[in-house]
């Protein structure tokens, strides 16, 4: 696979799983639920546990209560009681003793109640239940018989408990609303400043951030304002003095080409030639290095791709083959001259470093990968990042000859960076190089 140079794509801005708003929200909600439990478990220890306790207690002396009643007072007098009893408490009071199977359910309330009604009734107290789903105990009375007493299954509390967790949960939800909005507002400005970084070039008009909201971001704003104005200084000062250099340059390079020309036939017409080339050398030079220092963006225009990859490689050798696949891209927006200056850059490479130089394109129609390849020698993985700087030559697996001015593969770097496309090297199926231009594309309605 091949390794790659381009600029921040705005789709990486999505927050993820490092960004502030989903480490905050997930910090968040760690310590929502840790409040949750540990309020539950507060709730339990301080509320529940001894309103349930107090409930059994209740019980216990309630139903020990009615059952000492009933034994003191005389037959006639104890159906009345048992009906009045079962209206203001719910309990049932009958000396049938039939046998019940104990209760399955193990709640804490039910274990609370039967201790109470132990200490009560001086001895052990079971709770059993019927087909009905009613409770039953048995429990002494001062004449000595035992007396069966039944209530409701039903727990105490439960509503309680039922409100409390509800509105626990209500105040969770609220923090986790109200923490997500407070970070998301936090987020925002550091989002702004990061979108703007990823778009920023140092060439064209920059829009300042707005320095407005807490002092932090404001101060944020202020300096990276402050820095882009610098930075676009600094480059369009960069950019004078080149073409200023360039110019001057270029006249003594006239004149000597001039002289050249006007040299006796007498001159070794061998030590002429040099003179050629060397000339044409420092002319590529000054013109790559002008070029690169110049790095500003190109406005898009409605281009037929095919045509202008072909006539491209034609231009600089009508031998090499160019094969395409997929879409032909007739009306798609790119900026045609740094598209040109690319594929130029790139064949031209290809040809001067190596043999078997071709073009192949794939195309989709929001995709364009062009691929010049090449049969040489291919580059090492260490160094196929470090031949896109400027001036950087790889004399062990380049031809020295031909190494041109070592801006070509920084120029394609450059404009591939200042226009969100990928240059990515890596090695052809002979074991070459495969240079690739990976460009979204936008095609006209």
């Amino acid at each position: 696979m091949g390794q790659g140079v381009h600029v921040l794509s705005l789709s990486r801005l999505i927050p993820h799983s490092g960004s502030i708003l989903v480490r905050t929200s997930i910090v968040t909600v760690a310590s929502a639920l840790i409040v949750a439990a540990t309020a539950i478990v507060s709730f339990n220890l301080f509320a529940l546990e001894p309103l349930t306790k107090r409930s059994a207690a209740d019980k216990a002396d309630l139903m020990t209560s009615a059952a000492n009643t009933w034994g003191e007072l005389p037959p006639s007098r104890r159906e009345p009681y048992a009906f009045a009893v079962y209206a203001s408490h719910q309990l049932n009071i009958t000396e049938d003793r039939k046998d019940l199977p104990l209760i399955q359910s193990n709640h804490r309330y039910y274990g609370l109640l039967s201790r109470e009604l132990e200490k009560r009734a001086g001895g052990p107290v079971q709770i059993m239940q019927d087909k009905n789903m009613t409770l039953w105990v048995d429990l002494p009375t001062p004449s000595g018989t035992s007396l069966r007493v039944g209530f409701n299954p039903e727990l105490p509390h439960v509503q309680q408990v039922f409100v409390g967790l509800s509105l626990l949960g209500v105040v969770v939800a609220i923090m986790l609303i109200i923490s997500f909005l407070v970070v998301r507002r936090i987020s925002r400005p550091l989002k702004e400043v990061a979108e703007a970084a990823a778009t920023f070039r140092g060439v064209g008009t920059f829009d300042p951030l707005p320095e407005t909201g807490l002092d932090e971001f404001r101060l944020l704003a202020k300096s990276f304002n402050t820095m882009a104005e610098e930075i676009e200084t600094l480059i369009a000062n960069r950019t004078t003095l080149s073409a200023g250099i360039s110019h001057d340059l270029r006249t003594p390079l006239t004149r000597m080409s001039l002289a050249v020309e006007l040299l006796p036939k007498e001159v070794d017409p061998k030590l002429v030639d040099r003179f050629r080339e060397n000339l044409a050398s420092m002319e590529t030079l000054i013109s790559d290095a002008a070029y690169f220092a110049k790095g500003e963006a190109e406005v898009a225009t409605k281009i037929n791709v095919r045509r202008l990859v072909r006539a491209t490689v034609q231009s600089i050798d009508e031998h090499i083959q160019i094969s395409w696949d997929g879409a032909h891209l007739e009306n798609a927006l790119l900026a045609r001259g740094a598209l040109q200056r690319c594929i130029a850059n790139l064949v031209v490479n290809a040809k001067g470093h190596a043999f078997g130089a071709r073009v192949r394109v794939a195309a989709t129609d929001d995709q364009l990968q062009i691929h010049v390849l090449d049969d040489g020698p291919g580059i090492a993985k260490k160094d196929r990042m470090r031949i896109l700087q400027p001036f950087v030559r790889l004399e062990e697996s380049r031809n020295v000859k031909t190494g041109g001015s070592g801006l070509g593969l920084a120029i394609v770097a450059q404009l591939c960076q200042i226009h969100d496309w990928l240059i990515s090297i890596g090695e052809s199926e002979s074991g070459g190089t495969d240079a690739t231009l990976s460009i979204p594309i936008s095609k006209n309605s």
